[in-house]
């Protein structure tokens, strides 16, 4: 039997009476504004313009003019109840508005409930909401089972208030005593412990389960998401820290020992700290496993070629910076993981002398950082020359009518030449693997051009050319007298792509420190052209984007 433990109501009313009739004024040549000078809108016949007269906050008021087609009446109304029925307790807010406007006969009604529900003799403990239910079907709904992220509690606890803040002057008591009286009814006859509402209600689902958990319980709200976790703890004997140390592939006695004590639980940065230091180093390096569970800092990927490539002796160094940025926050963590990509990279480009000294000073880190900056550069700045089969050339510079002369691009001087002619950044384009672009050229001034970029794609055996885009200089749309010359060059350049001798693009890097770095091409699982060296480009955008529109 339903029974009804604590509730509260408040009620807003509003009407606003308007009359039955407007002024007519004379003005100038007998002009009349019958709708009075204060009026800025255009009334018509079906939402005609009514002058307020006055406003009206009693009940009584709003049922006396409930029908009155000149008045306007809304209520907002909200409703906090605590009730048990059987095993089953709720707490739930009802809340929302019937309006009408004036000159209407029909009311918009919007009706909402949100609540927690919780089985006191399974311990499942259900979260979520109905809006918009007047709509029945067309209603947005939600629910939860035992899922603990965000605080659910809490955040119903903040959404009562603020709404409850409204109508009346003690919404804090309110709130407080709404949900005492829910809790109460859930774990009345165990010691609270000072606990909060929300770690009450956790500690009531954990005991029903007969889960084993620390006293640390409360920071593992996201770690009892989803059905693996639940698998592991019933294999796990029900112990909480055992499931959740299995899950994420930690062993040993000092990280249990740390997942019992910390106050927060970052695993993840503490799992890219053992990637990167091994077992050995953290568990005989006092708290660190502590203070790496605790720390609020995001954690990072370590690439694989960083693994392979660092000596031990230079990991150490690494191993003190990263105390030093993680543990003390001496040092700034995204400049850390900036100075580990940019000693992959460096090693990737076949700097093999290439070590890592700083350890602690942060101006030797500093200084260490920006010279590996101004090594980078150099890498990255330099000029390429893009390798195509010789009969595409002969196929694709072929004139048509002796008016249109296609030229393909290859080397970091015509790119550029035609990214200045053209007003464009076609220069970017150089490095993308996937894109070959033509410059086809009217007459024999060759001032007039449009600049072309077909794509490359790959479908099982099948190699296909698309022309993406094809603007003139500024990126302007082209002319119609464009349109067959485009489509006689497309028939070009899918015959270049389908001939025996195809072959995809290579490129030769000359880097500005003299440095030559040459890559082929291959393609992905997904038919996508990729360099096999991959970091020989990296700064390729669209030379359209000013006014791209595509």
């Amino acid at each position: 039997m339903k029974q009804e433990i604590y509730k509260i109501s408040f009620k807003k009313y509003i009407t606003t009476k308007f009359k039955d009739h407007n002024i007519i004024s004379f003005k100038n040549n007998f002009e009349s504004d019958i709708f009075g000078s204060e009026s800025t809108e255009i009334p018509t016949r079906k939402h005609p313009w009514f002058k307020m007269e006055s406003t009206d906050k009693t009940e009584e008021c709003f049922v006396e003019n409930f029908g009155n087609p000149l008045c306007s009446v809304t209520v907002d109304y909200v409703m906090v109840v605590v009730e048990k029925d059987g095993d089953k307790v709720s707490i739930k807010m009802f809340q929302g508005y019937k309006h009408r406007r004036e000159g209407k006969a029909w009311f918009k009604v919007n009706k909402n409930v949100n609540y927690i529900s919780v089985n006191t003799k399974t311990g499942d403990v259900y979260h979520g909401y109905i809006h918009g239910f007047q709509k029945k079907r067309k209603c947005s709904k939600s629910i939860r089972r035992n899922c603990f992220i965000n605080d659910p509690l809490n955040g119903l606890k903040s959404q009562i208030k603020n709404v409850l803040t409204h109508f009346s002057d003690n919404a804090y008591d309110d709130v407080t005593k709404a949900f005492s009286e829910f809790m109460f009814q859930i774990d009345q006859r165990v010691n609270f412990e000072n606990l909060n509402y929300s770690d009450r209600l956790l500690r009531f689902y954990l005991n029903k389960r007969g889960i084993k958990y620390p006293n640390n319980f409360n920071i593992y709200t996201e770690a009892l998401y989803g059905p693996e976790i639940k698998k592991l703890i019933k294999k796990k004997n029900n112990r909480l820290v055992d499931a959740v140390m299995e899950k994420n592939g930690l062993t040993g006695k000092k990280v249990k020992k740390a997942l019992h004590e910390c106050t927060n639980l970052n695993i993840n940065l503490y799992k890219t700290a053992r990637k990167l230091f091994g077992d050995d180093w953290l568990n005989q390096d006092g708290d660190i496993i502590l203070d790496l569970l605790n720390s609020i800092i995001g954690s990072f990927s370590v690439p694989e070629l960083f693994l392979e490539t660092v000596s031990t002796e230079e990991l150490k160094r690494v191993y003190s910076l990263f105390k030093q940025t993680y543990v003390h926050q001496n040092l700034d963590t995204y400049t850390f993981v900036d100075h580990i990509r940019m000693y992959t990279e460096l090693k990737m480009f076949g700097e093999r002398d290439l070590k890592w000294y700083s350890v602690e000073s942060k101006d030797e880190f500093r200084k260490e950082h920006l010279d590996w900056t101004d090594k980078l550069q150099h890498y990255k700045k330099g000029t390429y020359t893009r390798h195509y089969p010789n009969y595409m050339y002969e196929m694709i510079s072929q004139s048509f009518n002796n008016e249109f002369h296609p030229v393909l691009l290859d080397t970091s001087s015509n790119y550029n030449e035609e990214s200045n002619h053209q007003s464009n950044c076609v220069k970017g384009y150089i490095g993308k693997p996937s894109s070959i672009i033509i410059s086809l050229r009217v007459g024999e001034s060759q001032d007039e051009r449009a600049t072309i970029e077909y794509a490359l794609t790959k479908k099982g055996d099948t190699v296909y050319a698309e022309r993406v885009q094809s603007l003139g200089k500024f990126n302007q749309k082209l002319d119609a007298h464009w349109t067959t010359v485009l489509l006689k060059l497309d028939e070009v350049v899918l015959s270049c792509v389908r001939d025996k001798r195809f072959e995809t693009v290579k490129l030769t890097k000359v880097c500005s420190n003299g440095t030559i770095l040459e890559s082929d091409t291959h393609w992905n699982n997904s038919g996508v052209l990729r360099w096999t060296f991959n970091n020989i480009d990296n700064n390729h955008h669209s030379f359209f984007y000013n006014n791209l529109d595509f």
